[in-house]
């Protein structure tokens, strides 16, 4: 009985060790990277993505043990052989995925072009036969030599069972690390002293978002029929600048309205010096939006990517998501995270555009649901696109993780904001919200490849405003869309009801540009220098 018991044991702990290597490329994106500039990579799941992907490795290792001990009762030795052959046959899935990882093609290219012609020449051609092949090979090494192929993986399972207690330790350790984040939930009260209820506002940053190629010279062939609709409901600006190059300090400095450089970068937050002062600051003690409109009884949620604003700012928002660059992200309940795990289990190439789909897909559905359930005061979307990679095949419209990385397909892309912003439109408007909502579209920088395309780099972004009476205004004089902040503050405190009060109030306090652009060195801008090198933004690599 002991025999058989410490039998079962062994063969438990070895489909377990070899189910857990098979699921390393998971356990890889779901502990992302350290405290440093990849911070960015670091997905931000929800409290249910920890009991799925732990349920996940434990339940599939389960079932295979279950199907190999039946299949041993009943002398069915040719099945169980196949599990154990086919799950050492899986580890090509977390092998190729080690080799991404390692860039080992970039380091080698020789390795590249010879597997390319290898695939190409012979695989492709050839893979019929290959299948045929293959099942051949497979079936005389089970029939053969099944018994003892089943014993050496065995023995290959228990070598590396060790890793179970590394992965699931981790796993525990970073569930009870963010345990404060899940639990903190605070609702802002409500303000019951004013006397009219401001409109609800959503403020929608959309990465890369390039103003010329969108406005004054965008192909002729690319059609944005719900940005074009939306233009004419809106205070527009036409010389709108952002604040930075670079997401890493733009979207803080749109926080703050106040443009700062960051000087180094820590596992849920980002350190610069305090705009006027020699004293370094972090994003999460400053003034940002987020706090300022608790202050004043509101609630505010946020859903994007990049930034680690979930664990950043839990404390001052009601309702947050934040989606990793170049990692997945999981569900918003137990379900569908192990849907998600499963479902990407096999993914073995265009793991990052699979990733940017996933994730986008995520921020979307989030987004409409925040509108459809009930917006909170502020609601600040982060979207992906037009940031590459690029997403959007435009000859079979439709989303697709093998679109070509041409400088062309950035107006896919494109065409994935003007649906984008279409749904938002059509679930305000389908709520009855739409005339009582402030709706801001905006962009953290322009195309910084544009040059690629057409040789010629414009620093402006889009930045349109449509007020509650949805009144059509042109505003051509040059302005930072870092005013954003402190329009969605006054708009909050009852000061700005309309598209004329919009402007006229930009009038009295628009600053002398370009201060508090991209234009325009902060040192320039009596702003101390941190005599350090400024941390760029994530360009994901494929």
């Amino acid at each position: 009985m002991n025999k058989v018991r410490k039998d079962n044991f062994r063969t438990f702990l070895a489909v377990f060790s070899l189910v857990n290597l098979f699921f390393i490329p998971e356990w890889v994106n779901f502990f992302g990277e350290g405290p440093n500039n990849t911070v960015f990579m670091t997905p931000n799941p929800l409290e249910n993505a920890y009991l799925a992907l732990g349920s996940v490795v434990f339940g599939v290792s389960l079932l295979l043990f279950v199907l190999i001990r039946l299949f041993y009762k009943f002398k069915l030795t040719f099945l169980e052989s196949s599990i154990f052959l086919g799950l050492l046959l899986c580890l090509f899935v977390p092998l190729n995925f080690l080799r991404e990882c390692s860039a080992l093609f970039n380091y080698y290219p020789e390795l590249s072009y010879k597997s390319h012609w290898l695939a190409q020449n012979f695989i492709k051609p050839l893979k019929i036969p290959l299948v045929f092949v293959f099942a051949f090979g497979f079936y005389k090494l089970v029939r053969h030599r099944g018994e003892q192929i089943s014993n050496w993986i065995k023995i290959l399972g228990l070598i590396f069972s060790p890793v179970i207690v590394i992965t699931h330790v981790n796993l525990v350790k970073l569930y009870r690390e963010n345990r404060i984040y899940f639990n903190s939930r605070n609702i802002g009260s409500k303000n019951d002293h004013l006397s009219k209820r401001p409109p609800k506002v959503i403020w929608i940053i959309f990465d890369e978002m390039d103003y010329r190629l969108v406005f004054e010279q965008r192909p002729p062939k690319i059609k944005l029929p719900e940005i074009d609709r939306f233009r004419k409901e809106v205070v527009f600006f036409e010389k709108a600048y952002p604040p930075s190059d670079f997401t890493v300090a733009s979207i803080p400095s749109l926080f703050l309205g106040e443009r700062i450089n960051v000087s180094s970068v820590e596992a849920t937050d980002l350190v610069f010096l305090e705009p006027g002062t020699n004293k370094e600051m972090k994003w999460t003690q400053a003034p940002h939006l987020g706090k300022e409109t608790k202050k004043l009884g509101y609630s505010t949620s946020v859903i994007g990517w990049y930034h680690q604003y979930c664990k950043s700012f839990h404390h001052e928002l009601d309702y947050c998501r934040t989606f990793p660059a170049g990692r997945f992200d999981y569900g918003t309940n137990f379900g569908s995270s192990v849907k998600a795990i499963l479902e990407r289990s096999f993914v073995i190439d265009k793991r990052l555009e699979r990733a940017f789909i996933f994730n986008l897909s995520e921020i979307h559905a989030s987004a409409l649901e925040q509108i459809k359930g009930g917006l909170s005061d502020v609601l600040f979307l982060h979207y992906s696109v037009p940031h590459k990679p690029y997403l959007y095949d435009q000859t079979k419209k439709a989303i697709s993780p093998h679109v070509e990385r041409t400088p062309e397909n950035y107006f896919g892309n494109l065409i994935l904001v003007d649906q984008i912003l279409g749904d938002i439109t059509k679930s305000l408007q389908a709520a009855k919200k739409w005339n009582e909502t402030v709706l801001i579209i905006s962009a953290d920088h322009s195309w910084r490849k544009s040059e690629e395309y057409d040789g010629k780099r414009d620093f402006r972004v889009p930045f349109m405003i449509k007020m509650a009476d949805g009144k059509a205004i042109n505003y051509t004089k040059p302005i930072p869309n870092l005013i954003t902040k402190e329009i969605i503050l006054e708009i909050m405190k009852g000061n700005l009801n309309s598209s004329t009060e919009l402007v006229s109030w930009l009038d009295r306090h628009n600053k002398v540009f370009p201060k508090g652009t991209v234009l325009t060195p902060i040192e320039e801008e009596n702003h101390h220098s941190l005599g350090r090198e400024t941390i760029h933004d994530f360009d994901p690599k494929g």
